[in-house]
């Protein structure tokens, strides 16, 4: 029993792999473009895993066995290609988030939200008190217990210096904190930003003592960690389960850069399949 639900488990993962269509969380992951960073130098699909089997003679009946085989292959193929990918988002997605919490970027999003949040339960802005929230309910009940607090220290036990001071301190109180809900959409900003550029001058420092003499001065330490990120989960995996070599000296940079350049989805898929079989037919030859 457990031997059959295996190999039906097995079978839907080859026809998914050879007939489904991939579908992407692209809310979750981070796509851009941009040749500034290797992590972003080309989309996420240029980096899928690239097969090529001979099916050309398998309709001859001496060739049916072959035939029979090389599809088996060619699912084998198909299933490593749809693990991968999975893998390949997983790991983009990760550094994406990795990214985001380096720069505190999701905060800088909400700051405003956030504050004006406060502002509506306090019921304090920068027009002044509201009729609604927190303070106008409770700034009665709060007057009231100071004014007996100082009626009695001052009138009953003529302790006057200690009831000015209970008054002070419960104005400079009152105003601070009224002062800090109604500005503080413009604080939480402001302490979000002071954050972000002590830690992004933290990573800045600790990229030039680590790689003092690096080709990568003046890059965006984020970014630098991004890229180390790509290249050990993503890129050299991708060498290796492509070249069978994580090189990209020995493989051939040129060699390299013409399949990523290409987009599978280019030309209908033409384009890469033939960089693939020229790539296959060198290989032979050599």
């Amino acid at each position: 029993m457990i031997g059959r639900v295996l190999l039906a488990l097995l079978l839907i993962l080859l026809l998914l792999a050879v007939f489904g269509t991939a579908a992407h969380a692209a809310g979750l992951v981070d796509d851009t473009v941009d040749a500034a960073n290797e992590y972003s130098k080309y989309p996420l699909d240029n980096y899928q895993l690239d097969f090529y089997v001979d099916s050309g003679w398998d309709w001859l009946p001496w060739n049916w066995l072959d035939g029979i085989g090389k599809q088996v292959m060619y699912g084998l193929y198909a299933i490593t290609n749809f693990i991968w990918t999975i893998s390949l988002y997983l790991s983009n997605a990760t550094g994406y988030l990795i990214q985001e919490a380096y720069s505190l970027d999701f905060i800088s999003s909400t700051a405003d939200s956030i504050g004006k949040n406060m502002q509506t339960l306090a019921g304090v802005t920068t027009g002044g008190l509201s009729s609604e929230g927190f303070y106008i309910g409770f700034l009665l009940i709060l007057i009231l217990v100071v004014g007996i607090y100082v009626a009695y220290t001052g009138l009953i036990k003529r302790e006057t210096t200690k009831a000015i001071h209970a008054v002070v301190n419960f104005v400079v109180v009152f105003v601070l904190s009224a002062a800090f809900i109604a500005y503080a959409p413009d604080y939480i900003g402001k302490i979000n930003e002071f954050s972000a550029d002590i830690s992004n001058a933290s990573l800045t420092l600790g990229t030039k003592i680590v790689l003092p003499n690096s080709e990568s001065q003046g890059k965006d330490s984020v970014d630098l960690i991004r890229d180390s990120l790509f290249s050990i989960q993503v890129k050299q995996p991708w060498l290796l389960l492509q070249y069978g070599n994580s090189d990209v000296e020995s493989i051939g940079a040129d060699r390299v850069e013409s399949l990523l350049s290409t987009s599978p989805d280019e030309n209908n898929g033409q384009d890469r399949e033939e960089i693939v079989v020229e790539e296959i037919e060198d290989r032979e030859n050599t």
